[in-house]
């Protein structure tokens, strides 16, 4: 997932929040945080990271959250923080 925020401080402390969700809803994903350098238009922006060991783990992962109900209005929140301007799956080659 790709923000463009104006605070990538408080981005990655939501983020941080998000993870804990994640935890409570046994969500085995590595989460990491990042930000854009380099990227055109979208440097400064805020990158997360999901990564899921296959695609079923990631299908598991979304079924799980997509029903938490504390997850949805997280997700709701970081409307306040940013703009989210890319979301997607990638697998690896």
């Amino acid at each position: 997932m790709v923000v463009k925020t104006d605070n990538p401080a408080a981005d990655a402390q939501a983020i941080e929040a998000g993870k804990e969700i994640m935890k409570k809803a046994r969500v085995g994903a590595n989460v990491r945080v990042y930000q854009a350098g380099y990227a055109g238009p979208a440097t400064g922006a805020v990158v997360a990271t999901i990564e899921c060991p296959s695609m079923t783990a990631l299908a598991e992962a979304e079924t799980k959250l997509r029903a938490d109900n504390e997850y949805l209005a997280w997700i709701r929140g970081l409307d306040k923080i940013g703009t989210i301007i890319s979301d997607s799956v990638y697998r690896e080659l």
